[in-house]
């Protein structure tokens, strides 16, 4: 049985939303489902994100700040957060988005499936990983 994955884009760009989008449907390791938010204000009010295995943070509205979306997406949701690099953010911004809890980032000008498919794989070994330990868990207690 293959395993899904669920993601959420949040993203004002449509071509950036829609590109990663196809990107993340593509890949063939695992079923994945995704949703896509223009804030990232959007994305908290909604139970997705809560259930969202990774999140793929682009471009947000000018009102949000990069680290702080990342910090209440931290606090609400265990997700691990992939950054994508947005040209007018900078260097800057992507070093404190790590700094608060980001995961991993794609630069924005050259995200290619094996950028996407690299997060994904993370994932998907997180899930195999957490899998294990309950099995382990459960062979244990009986």
């Amino acid at each position: 049985m293959q395993q899904i994955i669920k993601a959420a884009i949040v993203s004002n760009d449509p071509i950036s939303s829609a590109v990663l989008s196809r990107l993340i449907k593509e890949w063939p390791s695992a079923r994945v489902r995704c949703e896509t938010f223009p804030s990232m204000q959007a994305a908290l009010g909604t139970d997705w994100i809560d259930e969202s295995d990774v999140v793929f943070v682009s471009e947000l509205p000018d009102d949000e700040n990069l680290s702080e979306a990342v910090v209440a997406l931290r606090q609400r949701a265990s997700s691990p957060v992939c950054y994508v690099v947005a040209p007018d953010r900078g260097q800057t911004a992507l070093a404190e988005a790590l700094r608060a809890g980001a995961r991993d980032y794609i630069n924005r000008y050259v995200v290619d499936e094996d950028d996407v498919h690299r997060c994904l794989w993370g994932v998907l070994r997180a899930q195999n990983l957490a899998l294990r330990h309950a099995a382990a868990a459960q062979m244990a207690v009986s």
